[in-house]
């Protein structure tokens, strides 16, 4: 029986009468106090997830923007893992930004996008060079019948 006991505290089923440490309440206090708490600490960490990071994106994203009827316009943005690439538009000069946690660094003046107008396939077709060969139709008749396999 000696050999049984000893096994029993080492796997904590009996009460340690120095600490109290092994033992739990007769009623289950212990675990239900630490699941009130851990179900606070949930709900502490999901109302901070749920409404205080959306009000705290929208201030930096309203950083960002201009606000209407102003000359300074972002035209596009790309990020990148060290910030970002910003082109913006201030009284009709475009600028490439690059944008980190600690600086904004002017890249270079980048020129206004032009219209370009594409010829139509019309256009296309009226620029082709004729051919030079004026082979006559005939004799083009008998190299694809050679190239068909007839003689």
């Amino acid at each position: 029986m000696g050999a049984f006991s000893s096994l029993g505290t080492l796997m904590g089923t009996k009460r340690d009468l120095v600490s109290g440490a092994g033992a739990a309440a007769p009623d289950g206090g212990n675990g239900l106090m630490l699941l009130v708490q851990t179900l606070i600490a949930l709900a502490v960490v999901y109302a901070g997830i749920r409404y205080l990071l959306p009000k705290f994106a929208g201030r930096l994203n309203r950083r960002l923007s201009p606000s209407l009827g102003s000359e300074i316009a972002i035209e596009e943005s790309a990020a990148f893992a060290g910030g970002a690439l910003y082109l913006v538009s201030v009284r009709g000069k475009n600028m490439l930004l690059s944008v980190n946690g600690q600086s904004v660094t002017f890249l270079t003046e980048v020129p206004a996008k032009e219209m370009i107008e594409e010829p139509t396939f019309g256009e296309l077709l009226r620029e082709v060079p004729e051919p030079a060969d004026e082979t006559p139709p005939s004799e083009l008749l008998q190299r694809l019948a050679r190239l068909g396999g007839g003689s």
